[in-house]
């Protein structure tokens, strides 16, 4: 699963982590194993879905929907046998698309 961002880069980083730890906390609750990115070190992988992170992602951002990132997403991955790619606004509002950019 990938995930893109443009806008803003200082709100894009501040998602980044902000999801890293959302996802973490999730990750623990529910006895998965942790994921963060390589460059700190964790190497601890496992698969998930796509759907699963685009939620997340919307939940981010919909809680941020007074005050918004300045980001628009795209996040893209290959489920059992198909790819998806899920686009975002601002304020978290997504939909399941065929081709997206970011």
């Amino acid at each position: 699963v990938m995930i893109g961002s443009v806008g803003c880069q200082t709100d894009c980083l501040q998602l980044q982590r902000d999801f890293r730890e959302e996802w973490n906390a999730a990750q623990y609750f529910f006895g998965q194993p942790q994921v963060t990115s390589p460059s700190f070190g964790t190497t601890t992988k496992m698969t998930t879905s796509t759907h699963r992170v685009a939620a997340l992602l919307s939940h981010l951002l919909y809680n941020r929907r007074a005050f918004p990132y300045y980001c628009f997403c795209v996040v893209s991955g290959i489920d059992s046998d198909c790819g998806k790619a899920f686009v975002y606004d601002a304020i978290g509002s997504y939909e399941q698309v065929a081709v997206g950019t970011a």
